[in-house]
C-alpha cells in the first residue's frame, strides 16, 4: 500500500522511555469516502474502529480534516451537528464521540492522533474544551499537505525517527489551534527510536502496532513478510535489540497504560481493546513489567478528565 491510495493509515509505537519529543504521534491516515461506502472503512484496531450506533472513546487527541464533506458529528460534549464544505474536528480523550458523513455524500478524511504536554498546552485553556470540537480551517490546502506530508514521513523509512514526526506533527496542531483562536472560540518508545531499512524489520513492526489488537503469533508474522520464524527472530533481535513477541507484548501493554490513565473503561474492556488475549494475561503482563497491577497503575497515573 502506498501513500496515494486512497486509503492509508499507520499506527506507530510508542514507550514511556522513548527519547523525549514535543508530540508523541500515535497514528495517521487518509480515507475517501464515496457515496455508498461503509464508514467506518474496516482494518483498524479496536480502540480505534466504531460504528455510529456506538460511537468511540479515545485516550489520546485526533486532529481531523474533512474537505468535500457533508456530514454530522455528535459528542457528550456537543450534542448533534450538521456540517458541510469543509470542516476541522478536535477530538478530546475521554470524551464519547461520533460522526459520519451523509449518506448521499461522501467526504475526503484526514486524521491525526497524539499525546504529548503540547496537546495540552494548545488544548487546555479554560475555554478550549470539548464543546468546541468543530471548527472551519484558514488555508485548507496548506493544512491538506501537512497531513500528506506527515504520511509521506511515516510511509517512508524516516517515518521511524520520532523527531521528524513530531515536527511534522505540530505544524498541523498549531494550525488548529489557530483555527479555534480565528473563531474567537479561545481566548486570548524505544522500538519507535529505531530507524532500519531492513524491509523485514520494518514491514514486522507495521504488523505489530496496526493489527496487535488481533490473535497474533511470531509464527503468523512469519507468514506475512514472509521469512522463516527464526529468520524473522534473528533480524529483528538484532536490530530491535529485543524479540517479537516482546514487541507484541509491548505494544499491547503501551495501549493499556494509555487507555487506564486515560479512561474509566473496565479493565476487561481495556484488555480487549489492547489485544491482550484476557484481563488475566494483562494482569500478569503488568505485574511482571510494572510491579502493579492495572488497577494500582490507573491509580497512579490516572490523567485528570476533562
Amino acid at each position: 500500500m502506498s501513500v496515494t491510495d486512497e486509503c492509508y493509515f499507520r499506527y506507530l509505537p510508542f514507550h514511556e522511555d522513548a527519547v523525549p519529543t514535543t508530540v508523541n504521534v500515535i497514528g495517521a491516515g487518509r480515507f475517501v469516502s464515496a457515496v455508498g461506502d461503509k464508514y467506518p472503512p474496516d482494518g483498524h484496531p479496536p480502540l480505534y474502529k466504531f460504528e455510529w450506533r456506538q460511537g468511540r472513546t479515545l485516550p489520546e487527541f485526533q486532529v481531523i480534516l474533512l474537505t468535500d464533506c457533508e456530514g454530522e458529528f455528535e459528542s457528550e460534549a456537543t450534542g448533534l451537528i450538521r456540517f458541510d464544505d469543509t470542516k476541522l474536528i478536535i477530538l478530546f480523550p475521554g470524551i464519547w464521540h461520533r460522526y459520519r458523513p451523509l449518506p448521499h455524500r461522501g467526504w475526503t478524511e484526514r486524521w491525526l492522533s497524539f499525546s504529548g504536554e503540547i496537546a495540552f498546552r494548545l488544548f487546555g485553556f479554560r475555554l478550549s474544551t470539548p464543546r468546541v470540537a468543530v471548527t472551519t480551517p484558514r488555508d485548507v490546502e496548506r493544512l491538506a499537505k501537512s497531513f500528506d506530508d506527515l504520511l509521506d514521513a511515516i510511509h517512508n523509512s524516516s517515518g521511524t525517527d520520532p523527531m521528524l514526526l513530531s515536527l511534522k506533527a505540530l505544524r498541523i496542531i498549531v494550525e488548529a489551534a489557530a483555527c479555534r483562536f480565528a473563531d474567537g472560540r479561545i481566548p486570548v518508545a524505544l522500538t519507535s527510536c529505531i530507524q532500519t531499512e531492513d524491509p523485514i524489520v520494518r514491514d514486522a513492526l507495521d504488523i505489530i502496532w496496526s493489527h496487535s489488537d488481533c490473535p497474533m503469533s511470531v509464527n503468523d508474522i512469519s507468514r506475512q513478510l514472509p521469512v522463516t520464524r527464526r529468520t524473522l527472530d534473528q533480524r529483528f533481535t538484532a536490530i530491535v535489540g529485543h524479540s517479537v513477541l516482546e514487541e507484541i507484548i509491548s505494544c499491547r501493554l503501551s495501549r493499556a497504560k494509555r487507555l487506564l490513565q486515560s479512561t474509566d473503561l473496565p479493565v476487561k474492556l481495556v484488555a480487549h481493546l489492547a489485544g491482550f488475549p484476557s484481563a488475566e494475561r494483562m494482569r500478569v503482563s503488568f505485574t511482571e513489567r510494572e510491579l502493579v497491577s492495572p488497577l494500582a497503575y490507573r491509580r497512579k497515573h490516572s490523567v485528570k478528565s476533562w
